[in-house]
């Protein structure tokens, strides 16, 4: 999640404990973010094995009265849907921390 509140509420919902499900909060359209989310997955010792890319945002998939996305809204959905999984798969798939085997684009 972006924020970690939500990380939380999530983990609580389902009715884990910490050591069962680990929420951490990170923005992939941030420059650097893959990067620095699977560094701190190894710093927590979590090797990723399998990865689901899946990230949404509500206001990159908004659409004008017209029926059509602006193009900024566009170009954000683009960077979260292509962009951030490319950037976070060869991350953990180049990371000696993680043994990264598969890889699912949602």
């Amino acid at each position: 999640s972006r924020e970690q509140s939500r990380a939380d509420e999530l983990a609580h919902t389902l009715g884990m404990d910490a050591d069962a499900i680990t929420g951490i909060a990170c923005d992939l359209q941030q420059p650097g973010a893959a990067a620095s989310l699977s560094e701190d997955l190894a710093a927590r010792g979590i090797a990723v094995t399998h990865l689901v890319n899946n990230a949404r945002s509500m206001s990159t998939l908004a659409v004008q009265a017209d029926g059509c996305t602006a193009r900024q809204a566009f170009m954000g959905e683009f960077e979260l849907d292509v962009v951030a999984p490319y950037e976070l798969t060869m991350s953990l798939a180049r990371s000696a921390a993680h043994q990264l085997q598969t890889v699912v684009n949602i």
